[in-house]
């Protein structure tokens, strides 16, 4: 509830949550003459603040939910995150414009979520009739946590997360993806430069938002 008080309050003020800078969700028209709206330093810094809450209070949340094993709890806020952060993963520069807290926020749901989802097959002797939109909800975390870790030069950590991903069995369209991330990022590991700097965009129907369980 924090957190989506926090998120509210700045979509109240027309703010957009993803990013570290100040972007606004509605940008006035140039042609209709309607000028910007000016912020002062204390509602910027008020704006940061309630990004930090929002974030704060997501990554308590979601390890709450995997404390009792509540893996539609988990997936919901999962969902939640992945929503407000959507416009911010489209930014073809994203890497460089996300608020910087985010990349832990993520990692704190995708590590809850995937310990629940041991696996994305249906599975007779214990059937989850909705796993297949959860399975969904954690490949979209994981592979944009896993861009996020390889934007930072943190390599191996972003090849752990797709090894894992492709272990659970998920449909072939979301293992391609991390089929993708990983040999991508393995390729230019012996070239000695390390993981590729700056946001490239997403991968090819990554970008579509996760269905809510």
């Amino acid at each position: 509830l924090i957190a989506q008080s926090a998120g509210e309050l700045l979509l109240e003020q027309n703010v957009e949550i993803g990013f570290e800078e100040l972007v606004l969700s509605n940008e006035p028209d140039a042609e209709s003459g309607e000028e910007a709206k000016e912020f002062t330093e204390d509602q910027k810094k008020q704006f940061t603040e309630l990004k930090h809450t929002f974030c704060e209070h997501i990554s308590l949340a979601v390890e709450m939910a995997a404390s009792v094993s509540q893996m539609w709890l988990c997936c919901n806020i999962c969902t939640y995150l992945w929503n407000n952060y959507l416009i911010a993963f489209r930014d073809p520069e994203f890497s460089s414009k996300i608020f910087k807290e985010a990349k832990e926020t993520f990692k704190r749901c995708y590590t809850c979520t995937s310990q629940l989802i041991l696996t994305a097959s249906f599975d007779k002797e214990a059937p989850d009739y909705t796993i297949g939109s959860k399975a969904d909800v954690l490949a979209h975390i994981a592979l944009y946590y896993a861009r996020l870790e390889e934007l930072s030069g943190n390599s191996a950590d972003a090849i752990k997360v797709c090894d894992e991903m492709l272990g659970k069995q998920f449909v072939p369209h979301l293992r391609k993806n991390f089929d993708t991330l990983k040999a991508r990022i393995s390729k230019s590991i012996p070239s000695g430069k390390g993981a590729p700097a700056g946001g490239k965009a997403p991968p090819k129907g990554a970008g579509k938002s996760p269905t809510q369980s």
